[in-house]
């Protein structure tokens, strides 16, 4: 399973950014690809990842790094053996300067670690969530399950309401086929409800839609609600909704800013709004509600409705271990979203999915606003065991290149059946 060339070129995500693409050939005729997404949304314990910052592509080229893969990472891999993933992402690593992979860029070492598991993969012919699995010792097979989005704001849309994102988890659905159906309906009838209402519509960077002018939190998500209403579904029952506040990004200097309803509120106020936002909502998740600084608000709130609730941190915790620690001391949340290209190997990517778990949080694979075509995100979420797999809407192909991954997977794991 020696490395016998690397190859890495530019592609667009899908926000029309470039990000890095990388090909990694074995002795043996092996081959793995794979892409980095881009962050929109990004937190401030990301690790960073590396932009030219020159007048091409709005300063969002990726030549530097395509230079350093070749001229620093190609030379270092050349003939280390790729079955040995560890071993990889330590001189990955290694070759970095600063703390925060500044030189490199975590999108760059990601898309080198993942296409080299992808081609380990090959090598073992075994399917890419197998391979991972053995990783981390992982026989559990059953597969995730998804969270659709349904209404995008915040910075993943413009000119709307402040809540990043509105999602849909199906309840009751025992098995991939039926849950994925539930999403596409649910979906379909947003569309029909903003239209009912009137609404300009224009997408989200998740795939979902955005009502233009919709400056209502309470609004978007009643406008959410009537969705899975009238795709025939139950709330509470059949599907619940989920919000992303991502509310690190409205946060300024000990306020929460919620510009489409021209409030400025501190926290005791923000806490106070949170709560009747989402009283009787038939909601079952919970993501970044508060600033990824404010732990003394996620202890409270994770306190009163962690029971009831899956209280997620994304920019909390970053996929970082350091941090996972740190939400688990401070009893913040009960949840954890797992996103590769915020620590930069999938080593470290293993290694905060299978603490999580230890932990006792659940564990949600998820793809970011600059996403690629790359159905990687479906086979980690198999492999490690992971609860959920949130892509976005059931739109756009780089969103529904996982979901359909997850239904292939069913066929090779002969089971469709879906984490309780």
């Amino acid at each position: 399973m020696k490395i016998t060339s690397l190859k890495t070129r530019w592609v667009l995500d899908s926000l029309g950014n470039p990000t890095v693409e990388v090909d990694v050939y074995l002795k043996n005729g092996a081959f793995g690809r794979a892409s980095a997404p881009n962050g929109l949304s990004v937190g401030s314990g990301e690790a960073a990842d590396a932009k030219d910052q020159y007048s091409t592509f709005a300063g969002r080229g990726v030549s530097r790094v395509l230079n350093i893969i070749e001229h620093v990472i190609a030379p270092t891999l050349l003939n280390h053996s790729a079955d040995n993933q560890e071993s990889i992402d330590a001189k990955l690593i290694s070759l970095e300067h600063s703390k925060d992979r500044q030189l490199i860029g975590s999108g760059a070492s990601l898309a080198v670690s993942m296409a080299v598991a992808s081609a380990a993969a090959q090598a073992a012919k075994q399917p890419l969530y197998m391979y991972l699995a053995a990783l981390v010792a992982n026989k559990d097979f059953t597969l995730p399950r998804p969270i659709f989005s349904l209404l995008g704001g915040g910075l993943h849309a413009q000119k709307t309401f402040d809540l990043e994102s509105i999602m849909v988890t199906p309840l009751k659905a025992k098995d991939i086929h039926t849950a994925t159906r539930i999403g596409v309906e649910t979906s379909l009838a947003m569309r029909q409800v903003l239209y009912n209402r009137n609404f300009a519509i224009v997408k989200a960077s998740d795939g979902s839609y955005t009502p233009v002018a919709a400056k209502s939190n309470k609004l978007a998500l009643g406008l959410a609600a009537q969705a899975v209403l009238g795709a025939g579904y139950k709330l509470g029952e059949d599907a619940a909704l989920g919000i992303d506040f991502a509310a690190s990004h409205y946060f300024n200097r000990g306020h929460y800013e919620l510009k489409c309803e021209s409030k400025q509120l501190g926290k005791k106020a923000y806490y106070e709004w949170l709560v009747q936002l989402i009283k009787n909502q038939h909601i079952n998740y919970i993501e970044d509600p508060f600033d990824q600084e404010a732990w003394e608000q996620w202890t409270k709130f994770n306190e009163n409705y962690g029971k009831n609730l899956l209280i997620a941190g994304d920019d909390l915790i970053a996929t970082n271990v350091k941090r996972l620690q740190l939400a688990a001391k401070q009893k913040a949340a009960n949840s954890v979203l797992i996103k590769p290209n915020q620590v930069g190997t999938l080593t470290e990517t293993l290694q905060a999915c299978v603490y999580a778990k230890k932990l006792g949080f659940k564990t949600i694979v998820a793809a970011r606003a600059g996403d690629t075509n790359d159905s990687y995100l479906a086979h980690l979420a198999v492999g490690l065991g992971c609860d959920y797999l949130k892509s976005g809407a059931p739109a756009g192909g780089e969103r529904i290149a996982k979901y359909n991954e997850l239904l292939r997977i069913s066929e090779s794991l002969h089971s469709d059946q879906l984490k309780h």
